[in-house]
């Protein structure tokens, strides 16, 4: 792309129906471009689309030259089979359509939903567009095109557009996360290496990267062999500074294998007994010298590595694209490689299926302090969904859900343990507005909820963040504790009793006549555990101001030790919910689960759904 003088690249991609990709666009410079994100954004996906793009070109440029047609004029398309796509792992065409949607409607007919991926760039100066539209043909075939709603392009022959675009669409590398290291590897051929790369399968083909790069298949002139040789030693030279170790030159092994060795302490070591930061330093710095002058995509580089090998590495593989005229754009989710990106403007958010050139200083300025922090998953799933609830510990996260299921049903419950709720502990109301107002400084709409364990009015006080507390001491303390207790022990007599007459059943065995049910123990351990104006007031200050946690395992102590049963273990507490009756839940509790549901979804109508 210009011989490293950094002319040459790619300036706008958009991106069309292309798995999580609805309509995404962003822009790009001469400086490597990094894409950022939650799991599951999109950001891989723009890498395959531009990969998928790439091959699109190179199928019809194919196509039309072989058969040549000045006179032709209209669209057309070449099919290409699903496996051709190696970098698209998935057994059926139609699941790399955003949502799957394969056909589109409108008032008067219906069509295929056309995929489209669109880039523009400049090369020696002169701008050009190279805009493509994939249509699905079957489960393994989908028809790649010209986008047919140019009106340019159905007046240009298919001929014309291949010479235009082989002309300009710049080679595209995609190299997808270090997978490990096989012992040995055979020799191949580039396609076969392009395939397995595609494919992730990258743990197969180091070797065989490093020794394309030295010893090229294909006709090269001796000045391009010169410079891959030298490429190949800078690989050695970076090696040796940063892993203190000595790479020897690629070679034919036995029986067809590539024998690939370094020496540390005057030992020779096979490539296998190297680390995995070795590794994928190894494949980053062997892939980016052996496509100069290409796009190179790469997928989570910092894989494997620590803190500041990442950012050595970044900056490393920055200047090594500069100096090979390449273009870098990367995926990834190190906080350290977007801090480094963030200093540079060099920023695209994935979010919502779209994409978000960051480029404002002060919004740059902030991001980068939300990576310096433990909060930038917060910071992202607060823009992504638009609202963040804060709650006192663990035991809420999972209380809310559960009497949500049982006010609203299995949907809401669900709702509640999908959202973005955060637990900060020890009712830390400062450090909850403090961040409140960090992430309002960067997303002015979001929408906010905290609920902590009883607290002072005065703590709850906030002029941006809606705050409340239980009344109870906690969350717990709204159980109706005997009766649930009850009911659980009535379950577990109906469950050993089931269980031992299954058991006399098949063995010929009586059942114990002398076995207390564990009813009978359960209620005797409550009942020496608890006053008796305790347990004939449900409205006791008992149960609204004592420690629930500390009650309950005090008596499982006692009824596990008599029925022969497991301990108790907080991670328990929910699964007492389910003996809860749901006219048994106290209206504030409902309150503050309508309130949480309504901040998760502004549309929500609890008189719809009780």
């Amino acid at each position: 792309m210009g011989g490293g003088k950094g002319t040459d690249m790619i300036t706008n991609i958009r991106i069309c129906n292309f798995k999580t990709l609805e309509d995404a666009e962003f822009q790009l410079g001469a400086e490597p471009i990094v894409l950022i994100g939650p799991n599951s954004c999109g950001k891989t996906s723009i890498l395959q689309a531009l990969t998928m793009w790439r091959f699109g070109v190179e199928e019809w440029c194919n196509h039309y030259t072989w058969r040549k047609r000045p006179g032709a004029r209209g669209q057309r398309a070449v099919g290409i089979q699903l496996k051709e796509f190696s970098a698209l792992a998935t057994p059926e065409a139609g699941m790399i359509w955003h949502a799957r949607k394969i056909i589109g409607t409108d008032e008067k007919k219906s069509e295929r939903v056309r995929m489209v991926v669109d880039v523009s760039g400049t090369t020696r100066g002169e701008e050009w567009n190279i805009a493509t539209e994939f249509v699905y043909h079957g489960r393994n075939i989908i028809y790649c095109g010209p986008f047919a709603a140019d009106e340019g392009l159905r007046q240009e022959s298919p001929t014309s557009i291949a010479e235009r675009w082989e002309r300009f669409a710049p080679h595209v590398a995609f190299l997808q996360p270090m997978s490990g290291m096989s012992e040995e590897e055979d020799e191949l051929k580039p396609g076969s290496i392009d395939d397995r790369l595609g494919k992730g399968k990258t743990a197969d083909v180091l070797r065989n990267i490093c020794y394309q790069l030295l010893h090229p298949d294909g006709n090269f002139s001796p000045l391009e062999a010169r410079r891959r040789r030298e490429r190949w030693m800078k690989v050695k030279s970076i090696i040796a500074d940063k892993f203190f170790v000595q790479l020897d030159d690629p070679r034919p092994g036995r029986r067809g294998k590539i024998s690939l060795t370094y020496r540390e302490g005057g030992k020779e070591y096979d490539l296998s007994c190297g680390g995995r930061g070795f590794h994928q330093t190894l494949l980053l710095l062997a892939y980016l010298y052996s496509n100069p002058d290409s796009v190179v995509l790469l997928d989570e580089p910092d894989a494997h590595l620590e803190i500041k090998r990442q950012r050595d590495n970044y900056d490393m593989y920055s200047s090594v694209a500069k100096e090979i005229g390449s273009q870098l754009i990367i995926a990834s989710h190190s906080e350290v490689v977007m801090s480094s990106a963030t200093k540079q403007g060099n920023v695209v958010q994935i979010l919502g299926g779209k994409a978000e050139n960051v480029d404002d200083r002060e919004e740059l300025d902030r991001l980068r302090r939300w990576l310096n922090t433990n909060e930038w998953s917060l910071f992202y799933l607060s823009r992504q969904d638009g609202y963040v609830v804060f709650l006192e510990g663990k035991t809420d996260t999972a209380f809310l859900p559960a009497f949500a299921g049982k006010i609203f049903g299995k949907e809401r419950a669900e709702s509640i343990r999908r959202a973005n709720l955060v637990t900060i502990g020890n009712n830390n109301t400062g450090r909850v507005k403090n961040l409140f107002r960090s992430l309002r400084k960067v997303i002015p709409e979001l929408r906010g909820y905290a609920l902590f364990d009883r607290v002072s009015p005065s703590q709850l006080q906030d002029k941006e963040l809606e705050m409340d507390c239980w009344s109870r001491l906690e969350v717990e303390n709204f159980l109706p504790i005997p009766q649930i207790l009850y009911r659980l022990a009535e379950a577990e007599d109906k469950a050993h009793r089931f269980t031992n007459s299954k058991v006399a059943g098949t063995r010929g065995m009586s059942l114990p006549l002398n076995e207390k049910p564990r009813i009978a123990v359960m209620r005797e351990v409550v009942e020496y555990a608890t006053s008796r104006q305790a347990l004939e007031d449900p409205q006791d200050d008992f149960w609204r101001d004592s420690d629930m946690k500390k009650y309950v395992r005090s008596i499982f102590a006692a009824y596990r030790k008599e029925a022969r049963g497991e301990p108790w273990r907080d991670s328990l507490w929910p699964s007492l919910i389910e003996y809860v009756k749901p006219e048994e839940i106290p209206d504030e509790v409902r309150e503050k689960v309508i309130r949480l549901l309504e901040v998760i979804d502004p549309e929500f109508n609890p008189e719809e759904e009780s």
